[in-house]
């Protein structure tokens, strides 16, 4: 039996202040009641260097996972993983590339244009057997986004840097930009790129191994058997290679000790009154990094029905590069959660901006994704770009200056200089997002049009009173 193997490629490109500037802060903020010391106190914590990393099974992890349930027990969170414990096991298959990887694109008659793997491409592989060897496969332009069913592994799977994709379709005779806004258009539908093929080789090492997603519930008081989650990644890449300092350890402050320190602090805040309507369960999912898999595990053998939980709200890499007026959600999710987001937004005297690189997919690549697939409604919240000191260029910079040099690697460490009004006040969104879902006797819905819509509706019932 042939198989035509298509490559989908998506672009990618002083002491800690807790003090809300103005501009920020609105009338009754829910961000009184969370501490920017708090946070920075955690991310210390989890950001360092005897952290390992965090990645899963390892040193790093069993601290981490020690120092997440520590503190939902001192928030005074129920334990709510497997067995009555605080933990959900989630094996998990162990992928490891052993040697050189050769990859290269051929455009028409042309010769073969070798490619760097960690820099102009990065490449990896979660197909249960073999190495990896393609050999002139086509090249798919699938936007932002496929939708598909998660039966199978492609052979292998990647992102280019976008210099890397401007290169490939100005050599096959085409516009990146205009691709890119084509792709923005509703009706979009994917292409082959007519005289481009991808050629990629190299080893496989495979084992298996056991992580954990850490859950604490918080009961609700009123609809206890109704759930919002609220959802963080703690994984990061663990140790690496050495940076021109010699520094190995990828400590994943921004991405994403931010949002576990988030999570943690309005758990505590939740925790202590008044109880919400519907039960708040908090999750920190592990192996997000590997493709979701802590949030695919859960959404595939949920702890609590899914069918009756609200939402999924997920938090990603707060900035700490100042406040913003705006906060943001990754890609565009056509839920009722966004309008809900804006209204939190509002109210605590800030506004809302759609994702402003839709073309990095990451609505894909953000753990909401999983529990979306699953019909719940979900969204991952990240930090706005209109800093109050900056605009919105000098949000652009800082966020280009932290993927060039920090993101993914020994770089993204936590600075006692952080400025942590940015975060303080984008977990305050979240805080009073949570408690308006969760007090609410509405459920959240997908518009019209959603791929995910069909799979909510086979559930209605489950749902009526």
């Amino acid at each position: 039996m042939a198989v035509a193997s298509v490559l989908s490629l998506l672009v990618v490109g002083c002491s800690a202040r807790s003090a809300v500037g103005q501009g920020v802060q609105g009338a009754g903020s829910a961000v009184d009641a969370i501490s920017g010391d708090r946070l920075a106190e955690h991310l210390r914590v989890l950001a360092s260097d005897g952290f390992e990393g965090r990645a899963p099974a390892t040193v790093g992890e069993e601290k981490t996972v020690a120092y997440i349930s520590g503190q939902f027990a001192e928030a005074g969170l129920r334990p709510a993983g497997d067995a009555g414990g605080w933990t959900q096991a989630v094996t998990l298959a162990r992928t490891e590339i052993a040697g050189p990887v050769a990859a290269s694109f051929t455009v028409g008659d042309g010769g073969a244009w070798s490619l760097v793997n960690g820099e102009d491409i990065a490449l990896e592989t979660l197909h249960p057997e073999g190495d990896v060897s393609l050999r002139g496969v086509p090249v798919v332009f699938a936007g932002f986004g496929i939708t598909a069913a998660a039966t199978y592994h492609l052979p292998v799977r990647g992102w280019m840097q976008r210099a890397t994709a401007e290169r490939l379709f100005a050599e096959a005779g085409l516009s990146f930009e205009a691709a890119r806004r084509e792709a923005q258009q509703a009706g979009f539908r994917g292409r082959a790129l007519e005289g481009v093929a991808f050629s990629a080789g190299f080893a496989v090492k495979r084992s298996r191994i056991t992580s954990h997603n850490v859950l604490g519930l918080l009961p609700g008081a009123g609809r206890a058997d109704e759930t919002v989650i609220v959802s963080g990644h703690w994984d990061s890449f663990g140790i690496g290679e050495p940076d021109e300092t010699g520094d190995a350890i990828i400590n994943g402050a921004v991405d994403n000790a931010t949002a576990i320190a988030s999570m943690l602090e309005i758990a505590r805040v939740m925790a202590a009154g008044p109880a919400p309507a519907r039960s708040v369960l908090f999750i920190a999912l592990t192996a997000e990094e590997s493709g979701l898999l802590g949030a695919t595990h859960y959404a595939a053998h949920p702890l609590r029905p899914l069918a009756t939980t609200a939402a999924a709200i997920n938090m990603e890499m707060w900035s700490p590069d100042g406040p913003t007026r705006d906060i943001s959600s990754w890609g565009l999710g056509k839920v009722s959660l966004e309008r809900a987001l804006e209204a939190a937004a509002r109210a605590e005297g800030r506004t809302y901006s759609p994702d402003p690189e839709l073309e990095a997919g990451f609505f894909y690549r953000a753990d909401h994704f999983a529990f979306a697939q699953a019909g719940v409604p979900a969204i991952t919240v990240g930090p706005g770009m209109d800093q109050l000191d900056g605009g919105v260029e000098g949000g652009r910079a800082a966020r280009a200056d932290y993927f060039a040099r920090r993101y993914h690697q020994p770089g993204d460490e936590f600075d006692e200089g952080w400025d942590m009004r940015g975060p303080t006040a984008d977990t305050a969104v979240v805080l009073r997002l949570v408690r308006d879902v969760a007090g609410s006797a509405a459920w959240p819905e997908w518009d019209a049009g959603s791929e995910f819509r069909a799979m909510r509706e086979s559930t209605a019932d489950m749902r009526a009173r």
